[in-house]
């Protein structure tokens, strides 16, 4: 069978003095899931950030999305505490599977580590750039 796991609402923020214990408990889903039996993907449903993406954060994230992107693909949707464009960068990050980050909604069709695909519905938050972009 084949299984994900979902991290949601980590909620960063640059002053937030929970930001350690937030970083603290996503390290310990990451290594649960990656000894997850036939885990698939990662879904990974939005508000990363609280506020924008506080400074050094991106690369923080960034290291931990690389480390689930080499043992599955990774789901990123936008949330309502994301700002528009702001995710987008992890797109780019170097991994053994894809990162996905969904801006609009779409059907991905992922390719999983099981040799299986996926049909996956996104729907992130309907930030005001996404609807100009789409022609709403």
């Amino acid at each position: 069978m084949t299984r994900f796991v979902a991290i949601g609402d980590t909620h960063l923020h640059s002053t937030d003095p929970w930001n350690g214990d937030r970083l603290a408990a996503l390290d310990q889903i990451i290594e649960a899931g990656r000894n997850v039996p036939s885990l698939g993907a990662w879904l990974y449903p939005g508000d990363i950030f609280d506020v924008g993406c506080p400074l050094a954060y991106g690369d923080i994230v960034a290291g931990r999305l690389q480390e689930m992107a080499d043992a599955a693909p990774v789901l990123i949707a936008y949330g309502n505490h994301d700002r528009a464009r702001e995710l987008d960068i992890f797109r780019k990050v170097k991994a053994r599977w894809p990162i996905y980050v969904v801006d609009a909604p779409v059907v991905l069709d992922v390719p999983l580590t099981t040799g299986e695909h996926a049909a996956v519905f996104v729907l992130p938050y309907p930030h005001r750039m996404g609807f100009v972009s789409q022609g709403v």
